[in-house]
Order: structure tokens, then C-alpha cells, then sequence
């Protein structure tokens, strides 16, 4: 399928809200540096025992940050069991398995109010980040079209090293059968956008 510009996509029962096929491609605009940020399902991979999707994150240079997310459907749940990211290109090297998996969200039935929480340790760096399902209704309105029917999730990261916390403040929304359309950071406490990323493109297969 080729790159779809202007699509809106309906709310449907049973939806998927992050489709895990390889070849799917999102682009999303602004990069956090100078171009497109693109996500994409790159490949297949069996990590232990468990079939993965390894979902690919690249940032535009100068930014550089490349990530990785080896993604699976565990029932109606998004999980991630492997991770990696660095502002480097590839080979990769050393990527971590999460034990237990990492979970994501819900993706066919999510709830309003629903909450859960991550944590990678990395070195003597803690990474903690904790999620909300504000609102499964939101209409978002992108370059790439509008989307009914929209997940809004809050994210808060806290990120500790030798007693000392920074938080991030995140939210990204997610659309029926298509997926992330939009993931913004905001300043402390949620006050003023730091970046707006913003679906401009996608193709699914």
C-alpha cells in the first residue's frame, strides 16, 4: 500500500490501535531534528520463546535517536519484551530483554481510567514511566487526515540517577486501525508544549 495523505479513519468495534504488520511505516513531522521522525515495522524475531514485530524509531539528524521495540499481542495487550535506543546508527549492540515484558496498552478494548507502569534500569539510571487512558473518544486532526474515536494516553516519566529525578511529561493519541497520530511533550507540570509531533503520513500493509 502506498503512503496515505488526508485519510480519515472511523471509529470501529474491535479496533486495532497499534497494527503490527511488517512493512507498516508512520512519518511524523516534527522530527526532533531537522525532517521526519519515522516509525516503521522493520522485521520479525523470536526473543526466548516469544514471536516479536521489532518496531523501528528514527529520529532526523542532527537528533539522531534511534530506537527499537521488539512488540508482541499477549490477548488484547501491546507488550514489549526486548528494547533498545541510542543515538547512533546501527549495528545493534546489547539489547536489553525486559523481564517481565513491558506493557503497553490496551489494544482492542481500552478503558477509560486505566493505569500501569513500566521500569527499565540501565546502569545506575531508573527509568519509570506510568500511564493514564484519559479518553477513548478523542477526534485528532493531523497534515495526514481525521481520526475519530481516538485512545488519549498520559504518559510521566521519571528518570533517576544517584538520588537525582527528572520527569517527563508526555500524551500521544492513538486511532483505530491505524496508530500513534500524535505524541506531545510538554514542560514541567504540564505546562506549555516542548514538541508537537504530528502524523503526516502512513502506509499499512
Amino acid at each position: 500500500m502506498g503512503l496515505v495523505i488526508g485519510a480519515t479513519c472511523p471509529n470501529a468495534a474491535a479496533a486495532d490501535y497499534f497494527p503490527l504488520n511488517v512493512g507498516n511505516c508512520w512519518v511524523y513531522s516534527p522530527s526532533y531534528g531537522k525532517g521526519y521522525r519515522i516509525d516503521s515495522i522493520v522485521g520479525t524475531e523470536t526473543v526466548g520463546q516469544t514471536p516479536a514485530y521489532i518496531w523501528k524509531r528514527l529520529e532526523a539528524p542532527p537528533d539522531n535517536y534511534h530506537e527499537r521495540r521488539w512488540l508482541y499481542k499477549d490477548g488484547l495487550t501491546l507488550k514489549a519484551v526486548q528494547f533498545w535506543g541510542n543515538e547512533m546508527e546501527p549495528p545493534l549492540s546489547d539489547p536489553i530483554v525486559l523481564d517481565p515484558p513491558w506493557s503497553l496498552e490496551n489494544v482492542y478494548s481500552p478503558t477509560v481510567g486505566n493505569t500501569w507502569q513500566i521500569e527499565l534500569t540501565v546502569g545506575s539510571t531508573v527509568y519509570v514511566a506510568s500511564f493514564l487512558i484519559e479518553s477513548i473518544t478523542d477526534t485528532v486532526t493531523v497534515p495526514a487526515g481525521r481520526f475519530n474515536g481516538c485512545i488519549r494516553i498520559r504518559q510521566l516519566g521519571e528518570i533517576t540517577t544517584e538520588d537525582v529525578t527528572e520527569k517527563e511529561y508526555k500524551r500521544y493519541w492513538l486511532a483505530p486501525d491505524v496508530g500513534p497520530v500524535r505524541y506531545v511533550k510538554y514542560g514541567k507540570n504540564w505546562k506549555g508544549v516542548k514538541k508537537d509531533q504530528k502524523l503526516v503520513g502512513y502506509s499499512l500493509e
